[in-house]
């Protein structure tokens, strides 16, 4: 008989819920997985983006294409691609790929796909679908053959279909929207046999292309950090994904503590489209020059990630590796304000959420620092569905600016940031005019050289104006039990099939 025991200690109400299989990771057939929530939504294939719903949709849904771990494109779904005319993309698909429902996924399979997200109304309600809204048509060309026309230039396209994550079309139809989010039919390593709020099970998918090896797999919610730890140590799970860098050594006493690169990067974006000091660009170097970084990368980050000085990370197209961070340089960082007319006499307000990462030590260390030059900070903690009412417009901001991740997701390209911290995001918080015929010059933009060159202006115009308080990369810290194996996270994607235990 099945043995089931609830994790013990002081876990968050939500946490105590879950059900793990304490005998499975022993006998080797359950990849038992403690994660700090699951998405609202469940398993729309189109509606998460953050590592809540990422890392686990990544078990049910394949790409068509992938990051590499060099920051370079791969093929997933998509066996090749090429670009036949500025705004024709030839898309050849990989053979042989079977939806979890035996379907096959083939060339009418991604063009209901692309359909659904111009036209259906579930699907591209969903925050990514916006990715491939600049498709125009979609034709076959034979069973593995789409040519793909947009409406416009676009040089990243092939890099957008990285959040396309194909569902197949007649299980959509039949299920419905709800029922399918919660036993979606893709293509990945795990048929998903029920998608919860607190638990997710699957089988692996051994007529995939890359079937899982590990036959079972059990992710469950525990919101405490430490607490998935303690799960861990005590053998009731074998991976807690989304530590921080304080926890590498109890972990590793026992286990695996394991560092992903991410193509993140964590800064206090200013909001200078609210009447406030930091309209003033003199403003906003001054508080970069008060913020040390360097401390912070060392003692909060155990320096397991390094600073930078500009929006994007080192993994996305077009960062630029000589820009440098601001050093930290509080004597002109008072000179600054001096100049701009501050002297000891200016209040700002951070706002931030607390539940994630280093969110809350980030905000505070900004506060200390900014005191040091005679600033005078107060921080307002947000909730995560405050947050997000204010990024999507709907509610006003009370700050000077917040703490946000600068996510290269999915194109990894300069971009998609671009598309939110810029004027041409639909409510702005950062808003310089004059760089914006740089950015639309750049998004359709189709010679290689001339667009790296477009890129290159935009982050060092960023830089220099100061567009946020620049802090570090991000990184995505997990554990695992020692027996644990080939476990490789690129860029948020699991890679499911390589995953197993030892012997």
């Amino acid at each position: 008989m099945k043995r089931v025991t609830r994790i013990a200690g002081a876990l968050a109400p939500l946490a105590m819920a879950a059900l793990i299989s304490t005998n499975a990771g022993a006998a080797g057939d359950t990849l038992r997985i403690g994660h700090y929530g699951l998405p609202p939504m469940f398993a729309q294939p189109y509606a998460v983006s953050g590592s809540q719903g990422f890392l686990p949709i990544t078990a049910a849904f394949d790409a068509l294409t992938y990051m590499g771990e060099d920051g370079k494109l791969a093929p997933g779904l998509a066996a090749t691609w090429s670009n036949t005319a500025p705004d024709t993309w030839l898309i050849k698909l990989r053979p042989g790929v079977k939806f979890h429902n035996g379907k096959d996924f083939n060339a009418d399979a991604l063009i209901a796909n692309m359909d659904a997200i111009l036209n259906d109304e579930v699907v591209k309600a969903q925050q990514n679908a916006r990715q491939v809204q600049n498709v125009a048509s979609t034709r076959k060309v034979d069973d593995l053959t789409v040519e793909v026309k947009t409406k416009k230039n676009d040089p990243i396209f092939d890099r957008r279909l990285a959040i396309l994550r194909p569902h197949e079309p007649g299980a959509w139809k039949d299920m419905g929207a709800q029922a399918f989010a919660r036993k979606p039919v893709g293509t990945g390593s795990y048929r998903i046999e029920d998608w919860g709020l607190e638990k997710v099970s699957g089988t692996a998918f051994k007529e995939g292309w890359r079937p899982a090896q590990v036959p079972k797999l059990e992710i469950v919610t525990i919101a405490e950090t430490p607490a998935r730890v303690s799960a861990l140590a005590s053998g009731q799970l074998d991976i807690a994904w989304e530590l921080g860098p304080d926890n590498q050594e109890q972990v590793a006493r026992g286990g695996q503590f394991i560092i992903s690169k991410m193509a993140n990067a964590l800064h206090f974006a200013f909001n200078n489209v609210r009447e406030t000091a930091v309209r003033d660009v003199r403003v906003r170097q001054a508080l970069n020059y008060a913020y040390d970084k360097d401390s912070f990368v060392k003692n909060v980050m155990r320096g397991l990630t390094p600073p930078v000085g500009q929006l994007a990370a080192g993994l996305i197209n077009g960062s630029q590796a000589d820009i440098k961070p601001y050093p930290y340089d509080p004597a002109k960082a008072r000179a600054l304000l001096a100049e701009a007319g501050y002297r000891d006499n200016l209040n700002l307000t951070i706002e931030t959420i607390v539940a994630q990462g280093e969110y809350k030590d980030f905000a505070e260390t900004l506060a200390n620092d900014w005191r040091k030059v005679g600033v005078n900070p107060k921080i307002h903690v947000m909730v995560g569905p405050e947050a997000l009412n204010k990024i999507l417009g709907r509610d006003p901001w009370i700050g000077d600016g917040f703490v946000i991740q600068y996510q290269g997701f999915p194109t990894n390209d300069i971009s998609t940031l671009m598309a939110r911290h810029s004027c041409a995001y639909a409510s702005p918080w950062f808003c310089l005019p004059a760089i914006t015929p740089t950015i639309e010059a750049m998004e359709t933009e189709m010679d290689p050289a001339k667009r790296a060159d477009l890129q290159r202006k935009i982050s060092q115009f960023y830089h220099d104006q100061a567009a946020a308080v620049f802090s570090h990369e991000r990184m995505q810290f997990d554990g695992l039990a020692a027996n644990v194996r080939n476990y490789k996270v690129i860029d948020q994607v699991v890679q499911w099939h390589a995953i197993s235990f030892a012997n």
